[in-house]
């Protein structure tokens, strides 16, 4: 994702809109290779290496701070750690501690410098190392010190393409609230975006005015009161999982610069933005698995039925996490679990659900994603609230109460 200082737009009116680069542009392909070719020849390079090897490609006007932009890109499709053996902390402290005594011993202020190498090689000497492996090893732990490790390589079009992906992202990190409008969009990809958001921990609403076109609603990061900016990466990563959509629309409304300008951000597929992403398939938030996992071990009556089909209320959809059967009696529950939430929001949701849905359901949330100034009383019997993951016991028990069944204390 592109910082602040590196988004490039153009103003019209209460419009933004993102300069994008040309994809087949020559002179664009060839400092997009550039660029690669130094991360590619740069393995165990030092930080501060690869960035003065950046900084000695020349470019003038506009092009300067597409260069960084797509540097950030490729930095970002880095990983650097500190290569070394010894650590630099306990090294540090050993070479201050030889210091001081040889300044107890000897004139030091005569001839300082004299001093450092036979501290290094007692050093060398101690830990049975050549005297230059503790020299690199001192500041090794330094961000500019710490070396390449690996890079996910790509060509340079595809470079291109990422950059303008990463340049919607930014923007949408100062967004207030983003809708979609998805059409010709197939109930496999409906529900694989629906799990996207879910993945991301979203604040989404779905809505679907025919069979198969959907409006999604997202809040963004500057319309909560805390978290804006784990939410606005959220909210940013979710982005790419659009992209998979053969007809889209997108508008996002956003808060710009210090004085938080009302901004429109209009894009569509026409566009020609590609995900870097695959398709999401199959993946699910880690806590949602661990609850799976308690629940198939401890709820020896109950059969949690996965990602069911969602539900039609009267103005959207809902798509649950589950539906919860009691075996024995053969009665049913949906259940969702929440990722980030506010206490008004979920009253809406409960609001809807039960203007809608004539059954029982069950609403799980996370007291540690909360997004809310402080937790206050929450009156339904359809919420249950827990503090990290979900348990089986906690979930069947109000589910038990709910369909008016005997409470345990234990998981039945």
């Amino acid at each position: 994702m592109l910082s602040g200082n590196l988004i490039r737009v153009t103003h019209r009116k209460e419009g933004i809109h993102p300069k994008f680069l040309k994809t087949d542009d020559p002179i664009l392909l060839e400092l997009a290779e550039r660029l690669l070719e130094i991360f590619r020849l740069s393995g165990q390079s030092r930080l501060a290496e690869i960035e003065e090897s950046l900084e000695e490609i020349e470019t003038e006007g506009p092009l300067q701070l597409i260069q960084r932009g797509l540097a950030k890109v490729l930095m970002d499709r880095s990983e650097f750690d500190t290569n070394s053996t010894l650590s630099p902390e306990t090294i540090r402290e050993q070479a201050f501690k030889l210091s001081q005594q040889f300044m107890k011993q000897t004139d030091w202020s005569a001839h300082p410098a004299r001093h450092r190498d036979p501290i290094l090689r007692q050093l060398a000497e101690q830990h049975g190392v050549p005297v230059n492996v503790i020299e690199t090893t001192l500041y090794a732990d330094l961000k500019s010190e710490q070396r390449l490790i690996r890079f996910d390589d790509l060509s340079a079009e595809r470079l291109l393409h990422r950059y303008n992906v990463a340049l919607v992202q930014a923007l949408l990190c100062r967004c207030v609230r983003l809708e979609c409008w998805l059409r010709k969009l197939p109930a496999t990809r409906s529900r694989q975006l629906a799990r996207a958001a879910k993945f991301h921990r979203l604040i989404a609403v779905w809505q679907q005015p025919t069979k198969d076109h959907f409006h999604l609603a997202l809040d963004g990061p500057l319309s909560l009161f805390s978290q804006t900016q784990k939410y606005g990466l959220q909210l940013s990563n979710f982005f790419p999982h659009i992209l998979h959509c053969e007809q889209w629309e997108m508008t996002a409304h956003l808060l710009w610069g210090p004085e938080k300008m009302p901004k429109v951000l209009a894009l569509n597929n026409k566009q020609g933005l590609i995900s870097h992403v695959p398709d999401f398939g199959s993946y699910r938030p880690a806590e949602l698995e661990v609850f799976e996992r308690s629940f198939l071990k401890h709820a020896a009556n109950w059969k949690l039925i996965v990602e069911p089909l969602p539900i039609a209320l009267k103005t959207d959809l809902w798509f649950p996490d589950y539906i919860l059967e009691h075996l024995p009696t053969a009665q049913k529950v949906p259940l969702e679990i929440l990722g980030f939430w506010r206490k008004i929001d979920l009253e809406k949701l409960i609001l809807k659900i039960q203007e809608s849905f004539a059954g029982q359901f069950l609403i799980v949330v996370s007291e540690d994603r909360l997004i809310d100034e402080s937790l206050s009383e929450l009156g339904s019997q359809s919420i249950v609230t827990f503090k990290k993951t979900a348990t089986a016991d906690g979930v069947t028990q109000a589910a038990c109460r709910l369909l008016g069944l005997p409470a345990k204390t234990k998981t039945d």
